[in-house]
């Protein structure tokens, strides 16, 4: 009988891998600044081992219109250090092939808290350059996503459909998170 629940576990540390474009508005458009990007690795039960960067940055934080850290529309808060999210495969309408990071659901759907107060809905992994509100982002923009990120992907979910996927979101240093309100 083959197995079909392999566990996937994403890594998204704390630790500044780079930078990359981050927009204002959705679409690329408004202002655009350079955010830090960080590390992450994607490892599964075969074997298969993957490093990668994501942004954390949220465009309301880093253009002001918000100053609070875990705020809905702001960064995803860690996850509780003995629970990380649940990651869901999807194809979503702006964002394409995607993970949609999650604690729970309920009647109004998927949602996440972490070690953050707000109720958090609709937290993804995804392709960059973006406008963000608290979704991963992940570095290399476009490039990254038609080069390796969607093929990841489905490789993943073609491997095992209904395969356990957990994401471990690290705490970043306050600091970052501090430098976009300087501006």
């Amino acid at each position: 009988m083959e197995d079909t629940c392999v566990n996937v576990h994403i890594v998204i540390t704390g630790l500044e891998a780079g930078q990359t474009w981050l927009f204002e508005e959705v679409g690329q458009q408004g202002q655009k600044r350079l955010v830090a990007t960080y590390r992450a690795k994607l490892t599964r039960l075969d074997g298969t081992l993957f490093w990668f960067t994501v942004t954390r940055d949220s465009a309301r934080v880093v253009f002001g219109q918000e100053v609070e850290r875990f705020a809905v529309g702001t960064e995803c808060p860690p996850s509780k250090p003995s629970y990380p999210y649940h990651a869901k495969y999807q194809q979503a309408p702006r964002n394409g092939d995607c993970l949609l990071l999650y604690e729970g659901r309920d009647e109004t759907g998927y949602y996440l808290y972490g070690q953050g107060k707000a109720r958090r809905n609709s937290i993804l992994i995804h392709a960059t350059p973006a406008s963000s509100l608290g979704c991963f982002g992940i570095g290399g923009g476009a490039l990254a996503y038609r080069l390796w990120w969607r093929e990841l992907l489905q490789a993943t979910y073609n491997f095992a459909p209904s395969y356990n996927m957990y994401v471990h979101v690290e705490p970043r240093p306050a600091s970052h998170h501090e430098r976009h309100l300087a501006y």
